[in-house]
């Protein structure tokens, strides 16, 4: 049976730990957490847009009762995107979620 040395370790990083010094451990920052949390926010509310607010669009996009119209194609679903908001507040939402996650990869990257 073959021993196994420190260097042999698959999880150790080759070298010294000089690159480390540099980056903020989740611990050590107050703003991790803050940002976790809208992390976790955002994406409880991008669920809420797709699974709740989307299908109500798109069945009340032509309107309810005799006076209803029937669209199609590329309108009914400029119809869907405009109606309650729901397009322009979905993409501002996703755009909120990306930047949360790309500075907490930011914040706990040590590579």
């Amino acid at each position: 049976m073959k021993s196994i040395r420190m260097s042999d370790n698959p999880f150790q990083t080759p070298g010294s730990n000089e690159h480390l010094e540099n980056k903020i451990s989740p611990g050590q920052n107050s703003g991790y957490w803050i940002l976790l949390f809208l992390h976790s926010f955002l994406v409880a509310v991008l669920i809420f847009l797709f699974v709740a607010v989307a299908p109500l669009s798109w069945l009340l996009k032509d309107g309810l009762g005799p006076d209803s119209v029937s669209t199609s194609g590329w309108s009914a679903v400029s119809r869907m995107l405009w109606f309650l908001n729901w397009g322009p507040t979905t993409i501002a939402v996703t755009e909120g979620f990306l930047v949360i996650r790309a500075l907490l990869n930011r914040i706990t990257d040590v590579n």
